[in-house]
């Protein structure tokens, strides 16, 4: 494909992107949502990010443990009253070779996992591809781990109803 062919392709799709040729890079920019046939018309930047405003960890700071095993942990704080959280990111740090499962509070539904997590291999970043909203309101995402080690668990989040 030729390089302005790949440029008409990408304006048509709402992305703008042009050839500095000075420099001979390419420059992104940015397409704002006007509400058209296209578009969602809530007037936010398509590559922006989310159009809500996401809440980290439980009070601000990843949940951390040596040893998650034997019960669940909460990940999240709780939602606004009389809604559900809906999970924006996930990531997960372990020392050690385990299982990572997320369940919902009180009801222990699986809401994701487990997942087999290796020891040190890095942070796991997991990001829902569609909303990924907890079945009941007002209840929190824990954590439980198959064998005891060290994790970490940052949760990005929001409530809606």
């Amino acid at each position: 494909m030729a390089l302005s062919d790949f440029f008409d392709y990408w304006n048509r799709v709402r992305f703008k992107f042009t050839l500095d040729t000075d420099t001979n890079s390419v420059v992104p920019h940015v397409i704002v949502d006007s509400g058209g046939s296209s578009g969602g018309g809530n007037g936010t930047s398509l590559d922006g990010g989310p159009s809500w405003s996401s809440v980290w960890g439980v009070g601000g700071v990843p949940f951390t443990s040596a040893d998650q095993h034997s019960a669940v942990a909460s990940v999240t704080d709780a939602p606004a009253v009389g809604q559900k959280l809906v999970i924006d990111d996930l990531i997960v740090s372990t020392d050690t070779d385990m299982t990572v499962t997320f369940k919902e509070e009180t009801s222990g539904n699986v809401f994701f996992g487990p997942w087999y997590v290796t020891a040190k291999s890095g942070p796991m970043q997991v990001t829902p591809r569609g909303k990924k909203k907890l079945g009941t309101a007002d209840k929190k995402l824990q954590v439980v781990t198959s064998v005891a080690g060290n994790i970490t668990v940052q949760a990005s989040y929001h409530s809606e109803a």
